[in-house]
């Protein structure tokens, strides 16, 4: 699905930025970008190789970041990526989705479902259902078993 490929966050966060840190980080984004040097770790958070490749271009990083700036385009881009709402074990999950582990991070989000609050529950679901619509269910897990 186009919306989780090309979303706007996908280029360097997850969703838990406020607004000042997103144009920060792209302006920092496009200068190294536009100087063709190395993008540093904390530029590269959501960089997840098993939703394909992500060509990171002036162009590319200007669409995400205008996407970002109205509150209706940051909204939907939101409820279809990724969210840091445990840090306990999301950030596992976020590094087994770097190596290119999928079923690595659903095991982390599957176990937390099963035992936590509401709350938590929900972050842990659309971290999930961004797999979801990205078509990755049948070949990962069965939507049954959540």
């Amino acid at each position: 699905m186009q919306i989780i490929i090309n979303n706007p966050f996908r280029n360097w966060t997850l969703c838990r930025c406020k607004n000042c840190a997103i144009k920060k980080n792209f302006n920092r984004l496009k200068m190294f970008v536009g100087a063709d040097q190395e993008i540093p770790d904390e530029l590269s958070q959501a960089i997840f190789p098993c939703l394909g490749p992500l060509k990171r271009s002036k162009e590319n990083i200007d669409y995400a970041s205008a996407h970002l700036n109205l509150d209706q385009d940051k909204m939907l881009a939101a409820l279809l990526w990724f969210y840091d709402g445990n840090a306990i074990t999301d950030e596992p999950a976020f590094d087994e989705l770097r190596e290119s582990n999928i079923q690595g991070a659903l095991n982390i989000w599957k176990k937390l479902v099963e035992k936590e609050k509401l709350l938590k529950k929900l972050f842990c679901f659309q971290n999930i259902s961004t797999f979801i619509c990205k078509g990755h269910s049948e070949d990962h897990f069965q939507t049954t078993d959540y």
